[in-house]
């Protein structure tokens, strides 16, 4: 079940396999919005590149999975 706060959590396409996920609530002109790069990765999953804690990746099943990794990165 998607929570109203995972729903503040947008995935915005970026091309074939690639989005930003972002902040919804955050202005479109703001650099406070990107939350993540994520890109489908070729072994299968998805591979998230964190902004703003140091440039971080790590890798996911799903891309909801993706979202609630941000959620308790943002709590």
């Amino acid at each position: 079940m998607i929570t109203a706060d995972q729903r503040m959590l947008v995935f915005e396409p970026l091309g074939n396999g690639a989005w930003r996920l972002c902040d919804a609530r955050v202005e479109e002109s703001s650099a406070e919005r990107l939350i993540a790069y994520v890109e489908r990765a070729a072994s299968g999953g998805y591979e998230a590149i964190w902004i703003g804690a140091g440039l971080r990746s790590s890798h996911h099943a799903t891309r909801e999975d993706i979202r609630n990794a941000a959620m308790a990165r943002h709590s």
